[in-house]
């Protein structure tokens, strides 16, 4: 039995509306007596701890790809930001590709693009996390946890991706989080990471753990707990990469919901 269960939020515990479905709201609050969740997720706290504080129950939350672990009282636990000289390197080179993509900067409460995108807001719309428009060279130099590219689809981010791999090589840790969207955090930053440096805290290891993700920024976690659950929506790369997982049904079918009530309770249901 797993005891400690973690999930992604966008395409895999959030629906199609960007939303935590009343039925994988109910199944959690269901389980929380003898399960300890956790909530893995590439937006920055300022943004998840929203959906985190939907559920009422204790709920540790892993934020911008493990930049950051808060308790579920706030307590900040883990903490990697990139350095201002990084920053520097990687506004210099939004400003090189600004034609073919957006950037996007993350601090813990605070989001920063360099113009304004209405469909990326969208997802946000919600929470009310909402961003503000600034100059590349006027971006903020401290407590960056992640800087992020979007673009119309992966081909346009990949000349992109390898010019930050060959001029900051180890430097950073460069994930997607989804085929249209780039991420970079310091060097060796990832939900994985971030999970074995909160085990401690939880007198847990690797195998006490179920996760559920849908993306490549979910790769290092699925691939370090006992069982690692993929979605049926997930991106084609990181089932390629992980094909032994199981995987359970789409976000828009409530998917998580669905694993957790069958696994748990022996309830098969569709949701």
């Amino acid at each position: 039995m797993y005891r400690i269960v973690v999930t992604d939020l966008d395409g895999t515990l959030l629906n199609q509306e960007h939303a935590i479905s009343e039925s994988s709201s109910a199944i959690f609050r269901q389980l929380s007596g003898g399960i300890r969740f956790i909530m893995a997720t590439g937006r920055p706290w300022g943004d998840a701890r929203y959906f985190r504080d939907q559920l009422n129950i204790p709920i540790y939350l892993i934020s911008s790809n493990g930049a950051r672990v808060h308790s579920p009282e706030d307590e900040v636990l883990v903490s990697h930001d990139l350095t201002p000289d990084l920053l520097t390197a990687l506004y210099t080179l939004s400003e090189q590709f600004a034609d073919d993509t957006l950037m996007s900067v993350n601090q813990e409460d605070r989001w920063f693009v360099t113009r304004a995108f209405p469909e990326l807001a969208e997802y946000h719309r919600d929470s009310g996390f909402t961003y503000l428009v600034s100059a590349a060279a006027d971006m903020p130099h401290q407590g960056v946890c992640k800087v992020f590219f979007n673009a119309r689809n992966r081909n346009a981010l990949l000349p992109l991706e390898a010019i930050i791999r060959e001029s900051l090589g180890e430097q950073v840790s460069i994930t997607w989080s989804s085929p249209e969207c780039l991420e970079i955090m310091a060097a060796g930053v990832n939900k994985g990471q971030a999970l074995a440096e909160l085990l401690p805290r939880l007198h847990a290891k690797p195998g006490d753990i179920m996760a559920f993700g849908d993306g490549l920024n979910d790769l290092e976690m699925l691939s370090l707990v006992g069982r690692g659950v993929c979605m049926q929506n997930a991106d084609p790369l990181l089932k390629s990469r992980l094909p032994s997982l199981d995987t359970t049904l789409s976000n828009h079918e409530h998917g998580v919901a669905c694993y957790l009530r069958d696994y748990y309770l022996g309830e098969r249901t569709t949701a």
